[in-house]
Formats: C-alpha cells, sequence, structure tokens
C-alpha cells in the first residue's frame, strides 16, 4: 500500500532500539567518587560507607533521611541524568527536586551551617522545605544566584539555551549576580543572559513545568526550543533542512512514541519530518 506523504508511515525509524521515551534514568556519585546507577539499583536502602541513609524508591526518587548526628559533613553528592533520563530527589531538609533529562545537582547529604546551598546545570523545579533561619540558595553555573526560604519554582539553565529563566510558582525569590538583583512574585519570570536579568509575567505555567508532571506544553513556541526539548528526551540529533517562523501550540505526552510525537507536530502543516537511526531532519 501506498502511503500518504506526511503519514505515520512515513516516519517510523528503521531502528526500533533508538528514539524511545526517556525514563527514570540517573548516576549518584558520592563523596569519595564512587558512582552508583540508580537506574539499576535495587529499590530500598543504597549501600555506602559515608553514614548517610539513602533510598531509591520504586518509582524513581531517591530519597535522604534527616540525620540529626549528619551535621559536619563537607562533602557533596552529585545526582545527574542522561539525556533521556529524570529523576526526582528529596533532599535532607525535605526539599523536593525533580531533574529533568541532562542535568545535573550537587548537594550536601546533610545541611550544616547557616545556610542550605545547592548547585545545578540544566533543568530542575524545587519545592523548599520552609525554613526562615536557614535559606536555601540554588547556583547556577553562570554564578547566578536564587536565593529562597520555602517556595516552588522552576530553573532551565542548560547551558545550550539561549538564556536561563528561573520561574516562580509560589512563595517568593531572589535571583541575583554581580550586577543585577531581582526578587520575583509568583507567576513572574526572570531570563538571565549575559549577565542582564530581564523579568516578565509567565503567560502559560504549564508550558514551564509540564515536564515534570510528563507533557511537553507548548505554547506560541519555536520549532527550534521544541527540538531542543525533543532532543534531549529521545537522545535524537536534529538536522534542520528547513526551518520556519510560525509558532506551534500542543500538550503531548512525554511517554508517546516519537513518530507520534512528530505527527502531531506535522499536522498543522508548517514542517514535516524525516527520521534515521539517531537523526531526525526537519523538513519543508
Amino acid at each position: 500500500t501506498t502511503s500518504k506523504p506526511g503519514s505515520v508511515e512515513n516516519i517510523v525509524t528503521t531502528d526500533t532500539s533508538l528514539l524511545k521515551p526517556g525514563g527514570n534514568r540517573a548516576t549518584l556519585t558520592l563523596a569519595n567518587g564512587k558512582v552508583i546507577d540508580l537506574t539499576y539499583a535495587k529499590t530500598g536502602v543504597i549501600e555506602n560507607t559515608s553514614g548517610v541513609h539513602m533510598t531509591k524508591t520504586a518509582d524513581g526518587e531517591l530519597l535522604y533521611v534527616k540525620d540529626s548526628n549528619l551535621t559536619n559533613i563537607a562533602a557533596f553528592h552529585t545526582l545527574s541524568t542522561p539525556v533521556g533520563g529524570q529523576y526526582q530527589l528529596t533532599l535532607s531538609d525535605g526539599t523536593k527536586v525533580w531533574l529533568n533529562a541532562a542535568s545535573t545537582i550537587k548537594y550536601p547529604p546533610a545541611f550544616s551551617g547557616s545556610e542550605r546551598k545547592v548547585s545545578i546545570t540544566g533543568e530542575a523545579y524545587f519545592e523548599v522545605a520552609r525554613n526562615d533561619r536557614k535559606p536555601f540558595s540554588v547556583l547556577l553555573a553562570d554564578s547566578t544566584s536564587v536565593v529562597v526560604t520555602g517556595t516552588h519554582f522552576n530553573i532551565n539553565a542548560y547551558q545550550n539555551e539561549k538564556e536561563q529563566q528561573v520561574t516562580l510558582l509560589e512563595g517568593s525569590v531572589t535571583v541575583g549576580n554581580t550586577i543585577h538583583v531581582t526578587k520575583l512574585e509568583p507567576g513572574t519570570q526572570a531570563s538571565i543572559k549575559n549577565k542582564e536579568i530581564i523579568k516578565s509575567k509567565v503567560l502559560d505555567v504549564e508550558e514551564v513545568t509540564g515536564w515534570k508532571d510528563g507533557l511537553f506544553v507548548f505554547h506560541d513556541a519555536p520549532i527550534e526550543s521544541i527540538m531542543m526539548q525533543i532532543e534531549r528526551w529521545y537522545d535524537a540529533k536534529i538536522i534542520y533542512k528547513a526551518t520556519t517562523k510560525q509558532l506551534f501550540n500542543a500538550s503531548i505526552l512525554r511517554k508517546e512514541p516519537l513518530a507520534k510525537v512528530l505527527k502531531l507536530l506535522e499536522l498543522n502543516g508548517y514542517v514535516h519530518f524525516k527520521t534515521e537511526n539517531n537523526i531526525i531532519y526537519v523538513l519543508p
């Protein structure tokens, strides 16, 4: 049977082992350099010699238990997700973190001293446990810092994106660097580019946080920003044979097969796709 151009048959890839949607995958690097692959680690307590109590849950989360004996740990743990991975983390103070694909967070197994400090690359969503006496701060690679007491916010700080964004949903945060300091209210966003911090209203909160709830949400999104997300989640390489100024609106489950996602993006007729091995070609 001959299929119409752009029909699903045309964009099914030849190799079924490639371009699968991502899942709960991460590695944990302990202070002594030991690496634990959480993708394959057994559910339950994670054995380690540092006296830190960590548990892997059945649904892809790493849990630190608050232990008062661990006040003087100066060491750091690093949780990293690969391309096509995501993971959840509960820090020893009860703060919850969702880590998107190709991201890392570095944090102490127990918070000592007068502040709680972590650093990230990539994208993470935080629900910070409130503690007014111990402010919580997140450091980005460009040395921007986000200081909070207890609040819900998203940080998108991938190095290959044109700008980094901090979006506040609840509470208050201060975003600052050596030049500017900006305070955010719920429903606002700070965009950081070349040390400039620009504050704006968030039009669509779902678009910013949909990833942690298993959704791609595109709201007047250019094709390039859509393909960057697809590249990170399906472990694909994107080659543009064409581009378009048209903007896209869609809400798609992240567990959908790639062919279906591309099909949905093709529906408006602005672009077409062809996949070969792990390469997605964007065609006119």
